[in-house]
C-alpha cells in the first residue's frame, strides 16, 4: 500500500507525474495535495517537522484547496511554522468539535470519530502512522 510522505501513513492512491518529480497524494490523514521529491526530501532532514507539515496540509485542504508544495514551500513551512503547544492543540480540538456539533445541528449529540488521524493533522499533534 502507498505511503504518505508527509505523515507516513497508508494513502491511496500516490500518483507520480513529471517523470516521477511529483507525487500527487490523497491521504485520509493529511488530504489532497501534490508533493516534489525534492520537497519530500527536504522534509526527510527535518523530521521532527511533520506535525507542522501536515498541519499545513490538512488545513489547506479543509479551506478547499489541493497545495502543491515544492521545495520552496516546504522550506517556508519548516522554517516559519513550529508545533502548536498543547493549549493550542487544545483550542483548535475544541474549534473542530463546535464546527462538528454545529453541522450536526444538534449541540447535545455524539460526534463519531471516524478518523482520529485527520483530527491530529488538524490540530498539529506528531503523527503516529497507524501502519498497513
Amino acid at each position: 500500500m502507498p505511503i504518505c510522505p508527509a505523515c507516513r501513513d497508508s494513502a491511496e492512491p500516490v500518483t507520480e507525474r513529471d517523470a516521477g518529480e511529483r507525487l500527487d497524494v490523497s491521504c485520509p490523514r493529511c488530504g489532497d495535495f501534490t508533493i516534489t521529491k525534492t520537497a519530500e526530501k527536504h522534509l526527510e532532514a527535518h523530521e521532527n517537522k511533520r506535525a507542522v507539515v501536515t498541519q499545513y496540509i490538512r488545513l489547506a485542504c479543509d479551506r478547499g484547496e489541493r497545495p502543491e508544495i515544492d521545495f520552496k514551500l516546504m522550506d517556508r513551512i519548516l522554517v516559519e511554522r513550529s508545533v502548536p503547544s498543547v493549549a493550542e492543540q487544545a483550542d483548535d480540538f475544541h474549534r473542530w468539535l463546535g464546527d462538528e456539533l454545529l453541522k450536526a445541528g444538534r449541540p447535545d449529540q455524539r460526534i463519531r470519530l471516524s478518523n482520529p488521524g485527520r483530527v491530529a493533522a488538524l490540530v498539529g499533534a506528531y503523527p503516529e502512522p497507524s501502519g498497513p
